[in-house]
């Protein structure tokens, strides 16, 4: 369209094409490759004093040593016992090392996973032979949660491309 009047410019298209090789246009500056978050595991304590304190409080919120998590926009926890879990899952992997701030987030939810699969849930708990009311969420619940910690620090990781 020029001037609200339409215009053939086919041949134009055709002329530029041939201008620019083959056709296939490469953009100056490459993808750059992904970012991974490597959470620091200093910025991640489950102590309340000398204690590990979790406490969940419905599927809107978990006090995780001196915070709360914000869950209220999670949707997809449908039990307090997901949340408990979830707050269990980010102690645990602080407490044994799976969050070293060497690990990607990626990678620290695949451990985290694994283990459970391999050990089942009650490995999250600190008490033996009773280990609580728990329910497995999802990799992307345990995700949302650790990205809603306030205190969480990470470094990025750029991946080559």
């Amino acid at each position: 369209m020029h001037a609200y009047h339409p215009r053939d410019v086919t041949a134009r298209a055709h002329e530029l094409a041939r201008q620019h090789g083959n056709g296939v246009f490469a953009p100056p500056n490459p993808w750059p490759g992904v970012v991974q978050r490597v959470p620091i595991p200093e910025s991640i304590d489950p102590r309340r004093r000398e204690r590990t304190r979790i406490k969940a409080h419905g599927t809107e919120e978990v006090t995780f040593g001196y915070e709360s998590i914000d869950l209220r926009h999670v949707e997809q926890l449908v039990d307090p016992s997901q949340v408990r879990a979830i707050g269990l899952a980010l102690a645990y992997a602080v407490e044994h090392d799976i969050i070293d701030g060497k690990r990607a987030l990626s990678a620290i939810l695949d451990l985290v996973d694994e283990i459970v699969d391999r050990e089942g849930l009650d490995i999250l708990s600190p008490y033996r032979g009773h280990p609580g009311d728990l329910a497995r969420p999802r990799r992307y619940e345990l995700a949302a949660a650790l990205n809603r910690l306030r205190s969480l620090e990470v470094r990025q990781v750029r991946l080559a491309p």
